[in-house]
């Protein structure tokens, strides 16, 4: 297979595979880097507004090197479907002066590039996370049933929410023929329900205008704070998908909290988690969500099985063969994937 040139378009090209460093040296053995849009054969990008951003350089671009393809690699379900139109379409067009060009759109929801067998996409872009997880979960799964119910009635915040305020309904758009629905504004809703001191709720929208991303190390930061500091944790993601996980539902765990949580008989995360030791909002709204939470009381049979989870997710993340394998498989897959595409 011929190696093929690629370009990093716009600011949003730093959110796709082809920039985090545990991939770059793998794309390096498939593809050559360019840092000359006129001599690449893909143009790639993170999200379709950044051709649209610089419509005079995509044109001239492709006037040079017509044979020279858009690519757009989402790995943000909430981009596509919010601002991105037709994001379930593998090939969209854009206007640039009159000229009608074609853009490949890669991401979710048309694509099998981001299915995985045990550790989601996410979790492979940076090793932090998996050498966090490694390090805190094998602690924590010696901790005893006392143990854990000590850190739960002993913790400053009954709750914690840590994610950024959105009210508007674009973050709850819903498109039930991808079985795909925004979930940022049921989460802020949620933690509009939870007043009082004893509640964390923390963010840009909240009580800053600061991005966490801006802070030198956003998860560090996330984990010390969240350390046996709160009996509940929401883990709630940005979108509703059955590829889509972060890292939110591990963080919980690694902080020894009870992860709040969305997820359908047909999610991804069912392939790790394999104790019911998480509340599943599935299906609720808001103010159900909330009684749900506020009345729960942690029987002797749901601190088993959170211990157990505990033990599995300790195990989990100790297999770095199937870790750095999990990303092997993806760049194949992806890779693949950019070889096939026509003009």
């Amino acid at each position: 297979m011929a190696k093929l040139t690629l370009y990093l378009f716009g600011k949003h090209s730093k959110r796709t595979p082809f920039a985090y460093q545990s991939y770059r040296s793998i794309f390096e053995k498939r593809f050559d880097y360019s840092t000359d849009p006129f001599k690449a054969d893909v143009i790639l990008t993170g999200f379709i507004k950044d051709f649209n951003d610089d419509k005079e350089l995509i044109h001239q671009i492709k006037s040079k090197n017509p044979s020279s393809k858009l690519v757009v690699i989402s790995e943000e379900p909430v981009w596509d479907t919010i601002w991105t139109p037709n994001f379930a379409r593998r090939i969209v067009e854009i206007t640039c002066f009159d000229k009608s060009y074609t853009v490949h759109q890669i991401n979710h929801y048309n694509s099998n590039v981001f299915e995985f067998s045990s550790y989601p996409y996410y979790l492979t872009t940076h090793n932090r996370f998996f050498t966090r997880y490694c390090s805190i979960l094998k602690t924590a799964s010696k901790y005893s049933e006392q143990d854990i119910l000590t850190v739960w009635n002993s913790a400053p915040y009954k709750i914690s929410f840590i994610a950024e305020k959105r009210l508007s309904d674009n973050y709850a758009k819903s498109y039930p023929e991808q079985n795909t629905w925004g979930l940022s504004k049921f989460r802020t809703d949620l933690a509009l329900n939870f007043t009082g001191q004893n509640n964390l709720v923390e963010g840009k929208g909240w009580h800053s205008k600061q991005p966490r991303q801006d802070l030198p190390d956003w998860h560090l930061d996330k984990l010390v704070k969240l350390n046996k500091a709160s009996t509940f944790i929401s883990a709630i993601e940005n979108t509703y998908y059955k590829t889509y996980v972060t890292e939110k539902l591990f963080d919980a765990y690694a902080c020894l909290g009870i992860p709040v949580y969305v997820g359908g008989a047909e999610h991804g995360i069912r392939k790790i988690i394999k104790h019911k030791s998480w509340i599943d909002l599935y299906g609720l709204n808001p103010k159900e969500a909330f009684d749900k939470i506020d009345s729960f009381v942690p029987n002797s049979e749901f601190v088993q099985a959170y211990i157990q989870e505990l033990q599995n997710l300790a195990t989990h993340f100790s297999d770095s063969f199937t870790y750095i394998s999990e990303r092997e498989q993806f760049s194949e897959r992806f890779s693949q994937l950019l070889h096939c595409l026509e003009v």
